[in-house]
């Protein structure tokens, strides 16, 4: 098997709940037994992981930004992601195997409604940070449908031009 990774991003705020599910040694091992031999967290704000106990056949890199993280999605053969729908998008446009961990401190929590939404078609698979290590060693993950593509044409612009006749 290829050098397979995880790659988690936790955006532009703090996430402190997703920083303390991945340093949990237990999904460490589980990443491992899934045979992924790297994580790669983008940490944003908050504090980057704790990197102790971890297995010594799983190497891990920290960083809180880069101008883009779509080549880390590309090349994850997981993405552990926030709820955040910008990045979801990537990820599904990407056609990435996705969980999306939803911040379940926040109030008025948009985040879930949208994961829910695209985890009902099989799009990616949807989670907190206490039950993270059980979705991922679950593997539903493994199994999502692909995301369908974007028309050929903006769906906007066939309404205004049926109003106002601007495409020729």
């Amino acid at each position: 098997m290829a050098d397979q990774y995880v790659f988690v991003t936790l955006g532009s705020t703090r996430f402190d709940g997703l920083v303390r599910a991945v340093e949990d040694p237990k999904l460490l091992q589980t990443l491992v037994d899934c045979g992924f031999s790297r994580l790669i967290v983008q940490y944003g704000k908050g504090d980057p992981p704790c990197c102790e106990n971890v297995p010594p056949s799983l190497s891990i890199e920290t960083f809180d930004y880069q101008p883009s993280i779509i080549e880390y999605i590309q090349g994850a053969a997981l993405v552990l992601s926030h709820g955040g729908s910008g990045t979801l998008i990537e990820c599904l446009r990407e056609n990435a195997a996705t969980i999306a961990v939803i911040n379940d401190t926040l109030m008025g929590n948009h985040q879930v409604e949208f994961a829910e939404a695209m985890a009902h078609k099989r799009y990616l698979c949807y989670t907190t940070p206490c039950a993270l290590l059980e979705c991922v060693r679950a593997e539903k993950w493994r199994t999502l449908e692909p995301f369908p593509p974007p028309p050929a044409r903006s769906p906007f612009l066939d309404l205004l031009d049926s109003h106002i006749g601007i495409i020729q």
